[in-house]
Parts: structure tokens; C-alpha cells; sequence
């Protein structure tokens, strides 16, 4: 069992840190004003997600970024997000245009979306219904979940050694 009150029994304190001021604290821009459009759709201004929701998400070592919109969910390597920086600009702004590698109709609307910190699996939880899908990151390109939930009844289940209790 282990990992009781003892386990920093060798810790020593050391030297106070010293305080630092700083003037201002700034972050550098990856390309000026750019901007990337991730979505295909812009949600409508009259049906904009609740503030509560969580719709990107970064699998950091994977190199994967997935984005919600309301009808779909993105998926696109990091890679590809850094590089669409350096496209043209759209028009007069400076917004570029982006083409995920995958788009995943959805028939609900998303509220939150989540890689696993594993990162084998994203969740998506719906934001009317209490619909919860679990994509296996390995066969997301498939579009399928692993694992559909909603809160009335189970409504799809593939192989039981693969179902995820959460």
C-alpha cells in the first residue's frame, strides 16, 4: 500500500526565493495578426455554445488538436494548424483558411470535448440529452465512437473488453 505521511521524510527546506519584478510580461505571436479558422462553420451568433463549455482540446504528444463546432467535430494534427499560418489571407482579413484532416458530422451539440490524458480516447459529451461518445484515437479516422452513451439507454457498444466505465 505505501505512500503514507512519511514519503518526503528526507525533504530539507531550502533558500527562500528571491522576489522578482517585471515591467510587463508578454507572449510572442506565431505569424503577426494571423488567425486560422478551425471550423468549417462559425456557430450563429443567436445559438452561441453555453460559457461552461470546453470545445478544443490539444493531444500535445500525439501532435493532434480537436475543435467542436455545431455541427461537427474537427480533428487535424498540430502540424498542419502551425503550417496553415502561413497560408494566404482571406480576403482582407487576417484570417486564413484551414482544411482539417478529418471532419465528424454530428447529430447532437457538443458541450465539452476532451482528450484522455493517455490520449488514447477523445470525449464528447453532448450539451442537451446527456450524450456521451468515446472515439478511440487509434480508429478516429473511421468517424465511429467506440462508445455511445445516452442517458435514457445504451444506445451502441462494440466489443465489451473495449468498453470504458468513466
Amino acid at each position: 500500500m505505501g505512500g503514507g505521511g512519511n514519503a518526503n521524510a528526507n525533504a530539507a527546506m531550502g533558500e527562500d526565493l528571491k522576489d522578482i519584478t517585471a515591467e510587463g510580461l508578454g507572449f510572442l505571436s506565431i505569424s503577426g495578426e494571423a488567425k486560422v479558422r478551425l471550423l468549417p462553420t462559425p456557430w450563429p451568433e443567436d445559438k452561441l455554445p453555453a460559457p461552461t463549455s470546453s470545445l478544443l482540446s490539444v493531444a500535445s504528444r500525439k501532435g493532434l488538436v480537436a475543435a467542436a463546432g455545431p455541427e461537427t467535430i474537427i480533428l487535424a494534427t498540430t502540424e498542419s494548424v502551425r503550417k496553415a499560418f502561413e497560408q494566404p489571407r482571406m480576403g482582407d482579413s487576417h484570417t486564413r483558411a484551414f482544411r482539417p484532416e478529418l471532419v465528424i458530422p454530428m447529430s447532437m451539440r457538443v458541450s465539452q470535448l476532451a482528450f484522455t490524458a493517455d490520449e488514447e480516447y477523445l470525449v464528447v459529451s453532448a450539451e442537451v440529452g446527456g450524450g456521451l461518445a468515446v472515439y478511440s484515437v487509434q480508429t478516429l479516422l473511421q468517424g465511429k465512437p467506440l462508445w455511445e452513451y445516452s442517458t435514457l439507454c445504451l444506445t451502441r457498444a462494440f466489443k465489451t473488453q473495449n468498453l470504458i466505465v468513466l
